[in-house]
């Protein structure tokens, strides 16, 4: 799957967040299965000779959401948010990391700042013109 979608997509550059594993029950086996993944998508990418970057989630959350050590429920919510206040019509959890790592990526690789949606929204320039 991830030799036919390369294939098919053509990018510049992989990315994929690092392997990490947290909590109790199972974690073990989540990173040996983390580890696992990253390695058959390193493997892939490398035979194709495309590259890989790979970036921890507390500093993809940290760009995203604005805070990097939030409970994972929490930071997964204020993904899926943000993504939506951006207008990126997210489904689930999954959806919204994937955007939220491609945000990061998109902002690391091309050294620009990402602006977040409403920032100068009407409210924003009712307020500068009272003060103005």
């Amino acid at each position: 799957m991830t030799k036919r979608l390369i294939k098919r997509v053509n990018p510049d550059v992989v990315v994929i967040e690092e392997a990490i594993a947290s909590g109790g029950g199972g974690a073990q086996s989540r990173i040996q299965l983390a580890m696992g993944d990253r390695a058959a998508v390193m493997i892939i990418c490398d035979q194709m000779g495309f590259k890989v970057r790979e970036y921890a989630v507390p500093s993809i959350r940290k760009h995203f959401i604005g805070h990097g050590r939030l409970r994972r429920d929490v930071a997964k919510a204020r993904t899926i948010a943000r993504c939506r206040s951006l207008g990126w019509n997210v489904k689930n959890d999954n959806e919204a990391d994937a955007c939220a790592v491609w945000e990061f990526a998109r902002a690391k690789l091309t050294g620009m700042a990402s602006m977040p949606k409403g920032l100068f929204d009407a409210r924003s320039e009712e307020l500068q013109s009272k003060r103005g």
